[in-house]
């Protein structure tokens, strides 16, 4: 989970791993390392919206339910009476800080710098 605290511009942000032996073990990673996010907020002064990124489509089923699973989790940790939760699609968050999806003319210049590599690598 990638988070940033923003008020006009970014304060505070980083990156969370959850780990565990196994979904739920990584539910109760989930949940607590999401308290501890939403404790940074609350020292802040609050936020009325609490924007996470959506969720993405995977071609597992069994993946999909799982980060469903991991995702309430976090969801239900952040939102309260005091708050929204809101999604916000990975490449909306990704242009606004500026890396946006590569244009044509850009993965032509990486295939140019870097032949030979896999469709996925590019």
């Amino acid at each position: 989970m990638a988070f940033c605290l923003f008020d006009g511009k970014p304060l505070a942000w980083g990156k969370i791993e959850f780990s565990g032996k196994n979904v739920y073990d990584k539910i109760l990673d989930a949940r607590l390392k999401t308290q501890v996010v939403l404790d940074i907020v609350e020292e802040a002064g609050g936020a009325d919206i609490i924007a996470i990124e959506s969720a993405v489509m995977v071609r597992s089923n069994d993946v999909a339910i799982k980060m469903a699973m991991v995702l309430g989790a976090i969801i239900g940790t952040l939102r309260s009476e005091d708050n929204e939760v809101a999604s916000v699609a990975p490449i909306t968050w990704q242009s606004y800080i500026g890396n946006k999806n590569y244009t044509r003319s850009d993965k032509n210049k990486m295939v140019e710098l870097y032949p030979g590599r896999s469709r996925s690598w590019y």
